[in-house]
């Protein structure tokens, strides 16, 4: 709001590159910690795949888990309360 109308032009757009590189593994580490709360598309995007036109949504929990014990689980309550 402050920086474009200094170039002479209100309406433009400022867009840019960041020169600070992607922690690739801080990326995968969080998202390894619950795998269902990221899209197929989004785990393709990682590993540099473009999205497939056959394969939608979300993963499903491992089996024996629930949505709710997962939660539990990530908040550090005990998943039988």
């Amino acid at each position: 709001m402050r920086l474009m109308p200094l170039f002479g032009d209100a309406e433009a757009i400022f867009d840019y590159d960041s020169p600070v590189p992607a922690d690739r593994e801080h990326q995968l580490r969080v998202m390894s910690t619950m795998p269902e709360a990221f899209s197929y598309d989004e785990w393709r995007e990682v590993e540099g795949f473009k999205p497939d036109p056959n394969r939608h949504g979300y993963p499903l929990p491992m089996p024996g888990q629930t949505p709710g014990e997962l939660h539990a689980q990530a908040s550090g309550k005990d998943a039988q309360e």
